[in-house]
């Protein structure tokens, strides 16, 4: 039983519970091993139609103390191909500052390698390419998730789009989150794409992000104390589940529909909506996903 010695919140909205947009509170608990199962049991958890991030308080300057040695040293994915094969265990009673050890594959998972390894020192050129979607592998499914978030931080939607090996749609989903960073974002668009997919049934999943960012933290995994941590724990959850999953980074040219459910999102109401059916407005860019139409983009070779 958990002691719950103070609490004060801040609610912003229109004046009922199922009005506020956003707010923020603060629990004490008497002790801190309360406080932190407390943390670990509610961060994440959906409050009507939100997520809820939950933390421990710091001050800013404590926070930013606490943090900088671990930044400091972070090297950030960048278009070379990720070539570690297995994935770290986020424990959920952790609560290190360091990365958490790798254990070796799971349920078949690897890394998909997008592009050659390339010698050091080798020039590097631009050079046109054309882009477009393509149908994943015989017997398997995809998944395309976008997250976008207009001032990075702020008004935030994601999206994502399951389809099978013709192209049809298998299921879609539009995501209103509120206030965040795109990388969070783009992550919420994993997670419940993800969920969509496991509560489908489906036991082969390819998945599809155009943020080299996110399919970093996907494959390396992230230190127990990142601020994307706990959702960082919640997709691993999903890709540790008994099935066959491949992550792998596209350009924007092939993400399109998951872009346009993004979008679609910043005209909905607050929350998770799904379609079973591919809205209207998607028609003619599900079309052309089906039929192979591509687009000119220049990339490094």
């Amino acid at each position: 039983m958990q002691n719950i010695v103070d609490n004060k919140f801040t609610l912003e909205g229109h004046g009922s519970l199922e009005w506020y947009e956003q707010g923020v509170g603060f629990v004490e608990f008497s002790t801190t091993d309360e406080a932190s199962a407390a943390m670990l049991k509610m961060n994440g958890k959906m409050v009507g139609k939100k997520p809820i991030y939950v933390s421990l308080a710091q001050r800013k300057e404590e926070r930013k103390l606490h943090l900088q040695p671990q930044f400091s040293n972070v090297v950030l994915p960048t278009s070379q191909p990720f070539l570690h094969q297995h994935l770290p265990v986020f424990s959920q009673a952790a609560t290190s500052t360091t990365a958490l050890p790798p254990f070796r594959g799971y349920n078949n998972f690897q890394p998909q390698i997008m592009f050659p390894p390339r010698m050091p020192n080798v020039p590097r050129t631009r050079v046109e390419r054309l882009i477009g979607w393509t149908a994943p592998s015989t017997g398997w499914f995809k998944l395309n998730s976008d997250g976008a978030s207009r001032g990075n931080p702020g008004l935030a939607a994601a999206g994502g789009v399951l389809r099978d090996g013709n192209g049809r749609w298998y299921g879609g989903f539009s995501l209103h989150i509120g206030r965040c960073t795109a990388p969070l974002a783009e992550l919420w668009g994993v997670y419940y794409g993800l969920v969509m997919a496991w509560e489908k049934k489906i036991t082969k999943l390819e998945v599809e992000v155009d943020s080299e960012l996110v399919v970093g933290i996907l494959k390396q995994g992230i230190a127990a104390s990142h601020p994307l941590s706990f959702l960082a724990r919640m997709c691993h959850g999903f890709l540790l589940k008994d099935w066959e999953v491949r992550i792998s980074h596209v350009f924007r040219e092939a993400n399109r529909v998951a872009d346009g459910l993004a979008n679609l999102a910043f005209t909905l109401s607050l929350g998770f909506h799904l379609f079973d059916v591919v809205p209207s407005s998607l028609e003619s860019l599900l079309w052309e996903d089906e039929i192979g139409v591509t687009y000119p983009r220049l990339v490094m070779v």
